[in-house]
């Protein structure tokens, strides 16, 4: 694939993020930053949670920050609608001819022409999207409309070698992207697990141990697929990211049903010395499985034989 000029929605969680670090790997450019949030924003950690099929949104009032931390022009607009289309196959509502709300996916479109206005020569749009075809399907349908390409890498991640649910968490501290975890929303994570990072090994650990101990660790709990927990990313490789988001103070904000947020004050922006300086990229899954990978170097061992 020719280098594409990448469009990168972020939601504030780790994989937008770890998915604009592959968008790097295999040599394409990321040209700018684009976000949706919540049109009822109070700048209230309590309240910035809206619930969403399609978009991350606790957390969101850190997003203006990454601007200077990856010193990547950010665009945003607010989230408009509700989930109007709950089908697997996305297809807006006009173009369906059916009645009702304006699905929120739709607020993409002007989102990414504005970007276009500001970035011509963009051409692609990557997502974090690791195992939701529901949001894929709708980043899909939005980019093939306005002639971008889709781009995630990070898709059916804990599927490729090395199988494991945990692969994507343990690449992520290969690297050291630092994504703390804002919210929690499992009986299996309690407020212990608030503002660590998720990709320590040792909070990895403890992790999976307790989300078995709640009916297992797989179809992606590990990761967070099903709303057990919400991160944000505040630093990563220096190649990327120019500053780190710190937090002068974190508190607890208890939910409903056992959920929990954080609170976060005195968020800034801090520059990295120097001797930071890294350009550790991330491990790029093979394309085949173990026993396709070994047909295929039979095979062409045959042929030059």
């Amino acid at each position: 694939m020719s280098k594409l000029k990448v469009i990168a929605l972020i939601s504030g969680g780790k994989d937008s993020f770890f998915s604009i670090l592959h968008c790097q790997a295999n040599g394409h450019q990321v040209v700018a930053l684009a976000n949706l949030y919540p049109e009822t924003s109070t700048g209230d950690s309590e309240n910035e949670d809206v619930d969403s099929f399609m978009y991350q949104t606790v957390g969101h009032s850190v997003i203006p920050l990454y601007a200077r931390a990856l010193q990547l022009p950010l665009y945003r607009q607010k989230i408009l609608g509700g989930s109007g289309n709950m089908e697997r196959d996305y297809a807006p509502l006009a173009k369906s001819g059916e009645e009702g709300e304006a699905d929120e996916t739709e607020s993409l479109v002007p989102l990414l022409r504005k970007v276009r206005e500001a970035h011509p020569d963009a051409d692609a749009i990557c997502t974090g999207a690791i195992l939701s075809t529901y949001q894929r399907t709708r980043i899909e349908s939005i980019a093939l409309r306005l002639g971008l390409v889709p781009l995630s890498y990070l898709w059916q991640y804990p599927l490729l070698p090395p199988y494991a649910q945990t692969s994507l968490l343990e690449d992520m501290r290969a690297v050291g992207q630092d994504s703390r975890i804002i919210k929690v929303a499992s009986g299996a994570l309690d407020e212990s697990f608030l503002w660590k990072n998720v990709a320590d090994q040792a909070n990895v650990a403890k992790m999976v141990k307790m989300m078995e101990m709640f009916g297992g660790s797989e179809g992606g709990a590990v990761l967070g697929e099903g709303g057990e927990f919400e991160t944000l990313a505040v630093d990563g490789p220096s190649h990327l990211w120019k500053a780190r988001i710190t937090a002068g103070s974190v508190e607890v904000v208890k939910g409903e049903g056992g959920s929990a947020v954080v609170r976060l004050k005195d968020v800034k922006v801090v520059n990295k010395d120097d001797t930071e300086d890294s350009c550790t990229s991330p491990r790029i899954p093979e394309l085949l499985d173990t026993e396709f990978s070994a047909l295929l170097s039979s095979l062409e061992r045959q042929v030059t034989n």
